[in-house]
């Protein structure tokens, strides 16, 4: 507490109920602070009652979608095989300050609550899709989707999303191409799932040969963003705090096996084309839908 020169001046002199300095202005201003405390309290306005209230509602329990493939409407989760946790959002902070673009990372938790569930739902008839789908119809491999937070959060229609790389905008401590929720339902909200071969062997004739698949539930996926090519990435060994604790950074960078050879040579046979012949991404890049 600090005190004015009339006080320190005071000292040992002056009698205990004796009041000096700008004791009227101390007084005025204790009584403003409480006033002002007990109106925000009744408004709700308080930092500590805003915190409980969203950790409230993010760590609400959330049921998912049963079944073995997934269906537009559903609701699932994206697990993540190395760092043994789930994607989630955090749809109260920002990555960058009036961007409205909120944060998402891979939280720890394996439970499903409203925070790291989505809902599944196909693109928006305003981008003009060759084809349109409805909720009930079941997701294919190579068909574009949205993924929407979970409305128990209350936030609104806030979509899973990525945008390209600039010197001005990228992941907050890795600097990849940066990934966030959005309430702009654009190409940048616009989703893929390739299936992921077994031991990465002919991973581009398997991921052809597998278009118009029905996607299974709780089996091994890449999540490509469709705008960017970039796929959905996150590194175990990259964390960032939040106000859940110590989470993982999520991006979006294709990270792939580095065993593509001799593939001029099997494109001139004509055993292989530019197509086919792709790398596998590596664990980093894989996720699994989780379904009841």
């Amino acid at each position: 507490m600090q005190f004015t020169p009339q006080q320190l001046a005071g000292a040992q002199r002056y009698g205990s109920n004796t009041r000096i300095g700008n004791w009227l202005e101390d007084c005025k201003l204790k009584e403003t602070k409480i006033a002002e405390f007990c109106e925000a309290k009744d408004s709700g306005r308080l930092t500590m009652a805003n915190r409980n209230a969203k950790m409230m509602a993010c760590s609400q329990e959330v049921a998912l979608t049963s079944g073995t493939t997934i269906k537009f409407g559903n609701t699932i989760a994206l697990a993540h095989g190395p760092s043994g946790g789930m994607l989630a959002n955090d749809c109260w902070e920002e990555m960058v300050l009036g961007q409205e673009e909120y944060l998402v990372s891979v939280g720890s938790s394996s439970v499903p609550v409203a925070r790291n569930t989505f809902t599944v739902e196909p693109v928006a008839a305003r981008l003009k899709e060759a084809i349109a789908y409805e909720d009930g119809e079941e997701l294919s491999y190579g068909q574009p989707f949205h993924l929407k937070c979970n409305d128990a959060l209350g936030k609104g229609d806030l979509y899973l999303a990525s945008a390209q790389h600039t010197p001005h905008r990228g992941s907050r401590i890795t600097n990849h191409q940066a990934v966030f929720m959005s309430s702009v339902c654009d190409n940048n909200a616009v989703w893929i799932i390739h299936h992921v071969s077994d031991m990465g062997i002919k991973t581009g004739a398997t991921r052809l040969l597998s278009l118009g698949e029905a996607v299974p539930s709780n089996t091994p996926v890449v999540m490509l963003h469709r705008a960017t090519g970039q796929s959905l990435y996150c590194d175990d060994s990259v964390s960032e705090s939040t106000e859940f604790g110590l989470e993982y950074e999520v991006c979006a960078n294709s990270s792939k096996a580095p065993n593509k050879c001799e593939s001029l040579v099997a494109e001139a046979k004509g055993t292989m084309t530019a197509s086919t012949n792709v790398r596998a991404e590596l664990a980093a890049n894989q996720w699994m839908v989780a379904m009841a």
